[in-house]
């Protein structure tokens, strides 16, 4: 069974190149799901980063209180 996952897009001397078939339902899908994944996961990152420089931010603040 063939699952056409890529197709050949051009040929350069005795070499063929190739590139994603986005026509097959199933690459859409796999393309679909990496971004998906893209977006979920710097979304996590900005969260945490926002988390720490939260921390940083009273650390600071109660530092100054105690050192003002």
């Amino acid at each position: 069974m063939e699952w056409e996952f890529v197709k050949e897009s051009r040929k350069i001397g005795n070499e063929t190149l190739y590139k994603l078939n986005e026509e097959n339902t199933m690459v859409r899908k796999l393309l679909e799901f990496d971004h998906e994944a893209a977006v979920y996961m710097s979304e996590r990152i900005v969260e945490k980063e926002t988390a720490i420089e939260k921390v940083h931010r009273v650390t600071t603040v109660e530092a100054i209180k105690i050192h003002g």
